[in-house]
């Protein structure tokens, strides 16, 4: 069987900014390599082109272009071309990409689409009740609609999502993965009565929330640490 994931990130060191999509995708690819699956991975919107091949994975590293106008269209009729090049030349099955931006509207791919979701920007915007841009809606919906199968990270997300795009076809939940193997428990002594949020500081992931139940938490247990590591988001309401 051979795989394709379409995606914006891949932690590399040849790509730009990669976040939990990425991760998450790469825990995955390399577990599906282990077992003797082929796998493609597509990154596009990268700053370069490039194709390699490497731990067992194959790579395209997509440059992003630039369009006179009408670039959502067009940058997502260019992806469908060179997906549809791979999948014939290299027998691809099946291709997955993200709900998020809605990557895969008015695509015909040459083999079945999965659409996993993480958390579609429309998602996020009903969360922190927030007003979204149509277009983006849009793209998401006709996205999401045209897959052939459809995943979810949770079976919130799943709900959620099926709910604001008033989705009706059935909704696999398959949870993101870690490698057991890395995050391993030490055998160093730790700190007792500390909770630790790892993730990107943004108000979309609850932080503040977080911050919130916190207080509840040191009038039973005083003595209780909260910690926040992860990267700074620029926020727009604040």
């Amino acid at each position: 069987m051979h795989l394709g994931f379409l995606t914006p990130e891949y932690p590399h060191l040849l790509s730009t900014f990669s976040g939990g999509l990425g991760t998450s995708i790469k825990h995955i690819v390399e577990t599906l390599v282990d077992k003797g699956v082929i796998v493609t991975v597509f990154v596009y919107g990268q700053q370069q082109d490039k194709i390699f091949t490497e731990k067992g994975v194959h790579f395209h590293f997509i440059r992003q272009r630039k369009y006179k106008a009408l670039g959502w269209y067009f940058h997502r009729k260019f992806l469908q071309n060179y997906l549809n090049k791979a999948i014939t030349e290299n027998e691809i099955d099946f291709v997955e990409a993200p709900d998020w931006t809605g990557i895969t509207a008015f695509m015909k791919l040459q083999c079945p689409l999965v659409i996993r979701m993480n958390g579609s920007d429309a998602y996020f915007c009903k969360l922190e009740k927030r007003p979204q841009k149509k277009k983006n809606f849009w793209f998401e919906k006709i996205a999401l609609k045209g897959a052939d199968y459809l995943l979810s990270v949770s079976q919130f997300t799943a709900d959620k999502t099926a709910s604001i795009f008033h989705l009706k076809k059935e909704i696999k939940v398959i949870p993101n993965s870690v490698d057991a193997a890395f995050f391993s428990p030490r055998i160093t002594a730790i700190s007792p009565h500390t909770i630790l949020y790892f993730g990107s500081i943004i108000r979309k992931k609850g932080v503040l929330e977080l911050a919130e139940i916190f207080n509840l938490i040191v009038e039973i247990k005083p003595e209780a640490r909260l910690i926040f590591a992860g990267r700074d988001v620029n926020d727009k309401l604040t």
